[in-house]
């Protein structure tokens, strides 16, 4: 069952990560940056990342739902 969790929560941020990049740059580094944007290469590399957490999201509730 905990698979199940892990997968939703790994889902659920690489949604987030793909569709609002500059929001997790904001969770990340608006605290050590002052007035700062996010760079065009950080964007589109959290939303390769946030691909890569779907997938396995979605991996890991299959998986556990095929049991």
């Amino acid at each position: 069952m905990s698979d199940i969790v892990i997968g939703i929560i790994l889902f659920l941020g690489g949604l987030l990560m793909f569709f609002k990049p500059d929001i997790v740059w904001l969770i990340k580094h608006s605290w050590d940056t002052k007035g700062g944007e996010p760079t065009d290469s950080y964007l589109i590399y959290t939303k390769i990342v946030g691909v890569f957490f779907i997938i396995i999201g979605i991996a890991l509730i299959i998986t556990e739902l095929t049991k």
